[in-house]
């Protein structure tokens, strides 16, 4: 698996979560010219949440993303 492959897999994990908590995607790997890339944006009860999507492999001792 490649990094675009393994990063295509963990927007489709988080765009998952959102969904199954009531969330609503507005648009994916939206493009803003000059400016760059948001992974995934949604919306629910009226707030838009913009994320960037970052995947690593869990190395022991190191920090959690959460952390």
């Amino acid at each position: 698996m490649n990094t675009r492959d393994k990063g295509n897999l963990a927007e489709e994990q988080i765009a998952n979560i959102f969904l199954a908590k009531g969330y609503r995607i507005l648009c994916r790997n939206y493009t803003i010219h000059n400016v760059g890339e948001l992974d995934i944006v949604f919306i629910k009860n009226d707030t838009v949440y913009v994320t960037e999507v970052r995947a690593r492999k869990h190395i022991p001792g190191f920090p959690t993303p959460a952390e």
